[in-house]
């Protein structure tokens, strides 16, 4: 994932301008999108109050675990972060959060399921139904005894 933001990307961070203007009036979330792709950290905090219970109850039912779904949170706001200027207004802020949530999720649980074994570890794993040498052997015997 490449992160076009300054914050957390090797940049410094602008000054906070989300907080004053969301004490008053709401920010909609596609113009904190817009202030998060500017390297804005306030307008991540702000996006990820608004957000962040739902798409917590979300991963947790995709997970099945609380901490892994709270560090699939995480996560998707580092890659909300990071991608917040490809935010094409195709769909809501919320439907674009939630997808981006489920493809963190779908990742963090592809990888779970990915175990290494080592060849010695399996050595001693013998399955005593015969493999298809030895039905082809077999095979070519019974043939043979028929024919």
């Amino acid at each position: 994932m490449r992160c076009r933001s300054r914050i957390g990307c090797g940049g410094g961070a602008r000054a906070p301008t989300t907080a004053r203007s969301a004490a008053s009036v709401p920010v909609a979330d596609e113009v904190l999108l817009v202030q998060i792709a500017e390297g804005d950290a306030t307008a991540l905090t702000v996006l990820y109050r608004r957000h962040a219970k739902q798409l917590f109850g979300f991963l947790q039912r995709y997970a099945g675990d609380r901490m892994v779904a709270e560090e699939i949170l995480q996560d998707t706001l580092l890659a909300v972060w990071c991608s917040a200027d490809r935010y094409a207004g195709r769909s809501g802020v919320r439907t674009w959060l939630f997808g981006v949530a489920r493809r963190q999720a779908h990742n963090r649980m592809r990888v779970r399921q990915l175990q290494h074994v080592t060849l010695d570890s399996v050595a001693g794993w013998v399955d005593p139904a015969p493999g298809p040498a030895e039905w082809a052997v077999a095979n070519a015997l019974w043939c043979c005894w028929l024919g």
